[in-house]
């Protein structure tokens, strides 16, 4: 899991930044 957080924040889909800007947000909180 970690490794496609890494990819997607990388080269996130067009659709897809927002929600992985969070995603990456939150998992740097809880990391």
């Amino acid at each position: 899991m970690p490794e496609m957080l890494s990819e997607l924040s990388k080269k996130p889909p067009t659709g897809m930044r927002t929600e992985v800007r969070e995603l990456s947000r939150k998992v740097g909180v809880r990391a």
